[in-house]
């Protein structure tokens, strides 16, 4: 019997197990659980660019050492790009980041509005109940 099984096999462990996906369970916001399937494709594609970018210097560093007589062609051509689309290359990076940093810090202090109660509405309440 492995650490694991022992680890899992003790009532401590699996309460502590429990309690810890509870709690990760609770910082997920409803509207998050409850998104759709194509809110969830926008997250995700919104969560794709650093990575990408980070990963292609890294290929990039390979790239170099694997074939640098290859490197040396293609950085030849990028040098020979023009200056504007060096410039509109910059501008959408510095937008797609300068945005993202831009809505952190504007709604780092700021708490979600509270919304106004409602009378109970049977047939939203049906409808919500309906979807998946």
């Amino acid at each position: 019997m492995g650490l694991i099984d022992r680890l899992l096999a003790s009532n401590d462990a699996t309460a502590t197990l429990r309690a810890l996906a509870d709690a990760l369970n609770a910082e997920i916001p409803t509207a998050a659980k409850q998104a759709g399937r194509y809110d969830q494709m926008v997250d995700a594609v919104n969560r794709l660019p650093r990575p990408i970018m980070a990963l292609g210097a890294l290929l990039l560093l390979g790239y170099a050492m694997l074939d640098p007589a290859g490197f040396s062609q293609r950085m030849t051509a990028l040098a020979n790009m023009p200056e504007a689309l060096w410039w509109l290359v910059g501008g959408v990076i510095t937008f797609t980041f300068g945005a993202r940093e831009t809505h952190y810090l504007r709604n780092r202090g700021a708490k979600p509005a509270e919304t106004a109660k409602t009378e109970p509405n049977a047939a939203l309440d049906e409808w919500q109940s309906t979807r998946p």
